[in-house]
């Protein structure tokens, strides 16, 4: 990944998220890494990482839903200010069109705001969506990986662990 990344000109990629208070950053390409020297610990870490990015990409989804709606409300609140304040300055005596009205409710400061948040925040949740998509292939990859080890060392039952220099499998209990 990282000849990929200096070929592309692209520094390291981060994931960030601001959920409530807290705010969540991880190393893209840190997190996706498999040590293929302990597929044991990448097994049982593939679990919680998968779970707890999972986790996050599900409260964005409830911000951004959250964030769809305040915006709606909003949108209509806007409409209805925009709407009211130029009948008020119509001299012909005809309403303002809805044209008109959508134009000068999109030059709110106020809508353009909650727009920007709106966009930025379901950038967000696409980037943790497809990011737990990647962990879910790093699984499928690390367990693929445990389960060629376990055939190339014939292992029964044995933990799955390649010491630095060594290729063996250790059995469990210390045999």
């Amino acid at each position: 990944m990282e000849e990929f990344l200096k070929n592309k000109g692209e520094r390291k990629m981060q994931i960030e998220a601001q959920i409530g208070d807290e705010k969540y950053k991880a190393d893209i390409e840190a997190e996706l890494k498999v040590d293929k020297n302990n597929l044991d610990e990448e097994l049982s870490k593939q679990a919680a990482k998968l779970g707890y990015f999972a986790t996050l990409a599900e409260m964005l989804r409830t911000k951004l839903a959250r964030r769809k709606l305040a915006t709606e409300i909003l949108d209509a609140v806007l409409y209805k200010e925009t709407r009211e304040e130029l009948e008020k300055a119509t001299t012909s005596g005809r309403g303002p069109t809805e044209a008109q009205i959508h134009a000068e409710t999109v030059l709110d400061e106020r809508y353009q705001q909650a727009r920007t948040e709106l966009i930025d925040i379901d950038a967000q949740f696409r980037e943790f969506y497809a990011f737990v998509g990647a962990l879910n292939q790093r699984g499928t990859m690390v367990a693929s990986l445990a389960k060629v080890m376990a055939l190339e060392f014939g292992s029964s039952g044995s933990s799955i662990r390649r010491d630095v220099g060594e290729s063996k499998i250790q059995k469990k209990g210390g045999e």
